[in-house]
């Protein structure tokens, strides 16, 4: 993943760019001494998810955020612990 084109970002967050040129996602961030806070944006007709690792050979044993917009037009965030391949 390269990030490119920094600019002015959503409010409360300092930074942006976009994920790789022309891919209509941006990756949003605030820094503080205490935390770093991120917002993810694009389009799809899907969902967008960000996962963290401490084995970046493996995404198992990994914490991800998914976030998506219902049918009913309601957006969802969920956080989930990637604890195996099964989707169960």
């Amino acid at each position: 993943m390269e990030l490119r084109g920094y600019y002015h970002s959503l409010a409360g967050f300092d930074c942006s760019a976009e994920v790789d040129a022309g891919s209509k996602f941006t990756l949003h961030w605030a820094l503080s001494a205490q935390s770093l806070k991120i917002g993810l944006q694009g389009e799809t007709s899907g969902y967008l998810s960000v996962a963290w690792t401490e084995n970046a050979e493996k995404m198992i044993g990994s914490e991800a955020v998914i976030g998506w917009v219902g049918s009913d037009g309601v957006a969802s965030v969920k956080t989930y612990d990637l604890n195996g391949k099964s989707s169960s």
